[in-house]
């Protein structure tokens, strides 16, 4: 009988669930087949008769015939690392996809069955190896282990986790950020009463860290009357809050309290009584409502209080400055952020600034800034900067990489500031009276990566053209935010010729009066 009506017969036997006599007639088939490749699709067809009688190992031996046959043909390979996946080896299956990989040509149209079945046994041998333990981490990891994650939780976070299980609940409560600190920082609604006092009752003493934000009038209520105790107690090493209510009362302050950051929102005068007895402070942040007493003044000594301080904010929402820094000899400050105050005139002094933040400030004459600025961002300045006592020098700053310029009308222009600029690579400029030429000044700045520039409504597509083309390709980022003559292909343009991302952005409003960006 020719081998294809074998074939057939043996198809017909297959589909009738006759596979024995289906396996006999595709080895007939193959035994008198003319050509190999029909003697090898019949062997293939036998192969899959015999793994539904479970003849696993005679199965794998015509699999193995089959790669002798022809090497370069890929379903001896899938077929022998199939009869070994069934075989519940899947180590052994790997190593036949790993020879059919190697002898067989990559433009076969089943070398990507190849590779998909080498993925799926690799990831089966790997899970027979490592087998997973359905119990709980904190149960079966070491100890240190188990601390080290819990040092990537916040407060939040570990809370969120007490509820997991009993055992989670028992390791957690006993870290010292449940049981000596409060942190409403990051709540997402108000804290009501009922959790607040359930953070209460999980301290085992006074709580060293209190971020008190986000409470709800009960709440407060309560954290009112507890305060004055917590201040006594002389436990609280950091302390933040959002409410006049708990601004820290100076006559309940200790003669030394361990304060080293402090982050209240109090009037100037009650605050600068409070900060003035906290003499170990690093961080300080100072938020100032709105005063109606304007005839008070006051000036404030800190550089012989505080020599330790590193962190200095005070945002005063007064209609005037009410009081002046004196004595700003802080060899430690690293970071000075002022907006609505009045700007000492001793910046120079602070040889250690390396941030730098004004806005709305009072000045009474030009700005002198010291040389170890790293960070500088100004908005609505009325002065120049200048070095030293020197007559309108350029300003060198030599470790500045950051500069944020904000600019209106009645603002001195962007080419007057008298900034040195070379080393400078991230600048944001929002000034509505910059022209292109004043602007070309930027692709004379040698380290410039980052390039944004707001309300530029006198800069066109040129202005972008003449910048790449005269920058030497150093500018990784131009965003253009409000600027109205801008094509729109402009940002095509620039990251097809130049390899350069151009944002361009329109600002608008909503119905509600809110800035939206387009």
């Amino acid at each position: 009988m020719p081998a294809t009506d074998l074939v057939q017969q043996g198809k017909s036997a297959y589909q009738q669930g006759r596979y024995d006599e289906a396996s006999k007639s595709f080895a007939a088939a193959a035994a008198s087949a003319a050509k190999l490749q029909d003697r090898i699709f019949a062997l293939d067809l036998q192969i899959g008769a015999m793994v539904k009688l479970k003849a696993v190992d005679p199965a794998l031996d015509v699999a193995k015939s089959v790669i002798r046959a022809n090497r370069k043909d890929c379903r001896g390979y899938i077929r022998a690392a199939q009869i070994e996946r069934l075989a519940n080896r899947p180590q052994a299956a790997v190593r036949w996809y790993h020879h059919g990989l190697k002898h067989v040509s990559p433009s076969d149209a089943l070398y990507p069955s190849l590779q998909s079945g080498l993925k799926k046994c690799q990831a089966l041998s790997v899970a027979q190896t490592m087998a997973s333990r359905p119990c709980d981490p904190f149960a079966s990891l070491p100890l240190e282990i188990a601390n080290m994650v819990l040092q990537h939780f916040d407060y939040r976070q570990m809370v969120a986790i007490l509820r997991v299980s009993r055992g989670w609940r028992s390791f957690v409560s006993k870290e010292p950020l449940i049981t000596d600190t409060i942190d409403f920082s990051k709540a997402r609604n108000k804290v009501t009463i009922a959790a607040f006092r359930a953070c209460l009752r999980r301290l085992t003493g006074y709580p060293s860290s209190a971020y008190l934000t986000n409470l709800t009038d009960p709440a407060l209520k309560d954290m009112q009357v507890r305060l004055p105790t917590w201040q006594q107690r002389n436990t609280l090493i950091s302390y933040a809050t959002d409410s006049r209510e708990l601004a820290l009362i100076p006559s309940h302050l200790p003669k030394d309290p361990k304060l080293v950051s402090l982050e209240v929102s109090a009037s100037l005068r009650n605050a600068i009584d409070t900060v003035v007895r906290c003499h170990r402070l690093k961080r300080l942040t100072i938020s100032c409502p709105y005063e109606p007493v304007r005839n008070w003044v006051h000036t404030w000594e800190v550089g012989q209080q505080h020599a330790g301080l590193e962190h200095l904010q005070i945002v005063a929402n007064s209609l005037q400055p009410q009081v002046g820094i004196a004595d700003l000899a802080l060899p430690n400050l690293r970071s000075l952020n002022l907006c609505g105050f009045q700007i000492p005139n001793e910046l120079e002094k602070l040889t250690s600034l390396e941030e730098l933040h004004l806005k709305n400030c009072a000045m009474t004459r030009a700005i002198d800034l010291p040389t170890a600025l790293k960070d500088l961002s100004f908005t609505n300045m009325k002065y120049q900067f200048r070095a030293g006592d020197k007559p309108n020098p350029e300003l060198h700053l030599p470790d500045l990489v950051h500069l944020r310029a904000q600019m209106d009308a009645w603002d001195i222009s962007w080419s007057c500031l008298g900034l040195d600029l070379n080393s400078i690579q991230s600048l944001d400029v929002q000034d509505n009276r910059l022209t292109e030429e004043q602007a070309l000044i930027f692709s004379k700045m040698p380290r410039l990566r980052r390039l944004i520039l707001r309300d530029a409504r006198l800069l066109t597509a040129c202005f972008v053209k003449d910048l790449l083309e005269a920058s030497s390709h150093h500018i990784e980022y131009i965003g253009l935010s409000n600027c109205d003559n801008l094509d729109p292909g402009t940002a095509a343009w620039a990251k097809l010729r130049y390899n350069v991302k151009v944002d361009i952005r329109t600002i608008a409003w909503d119905d509600g009066g809110r800035r939206i960006a387009t």
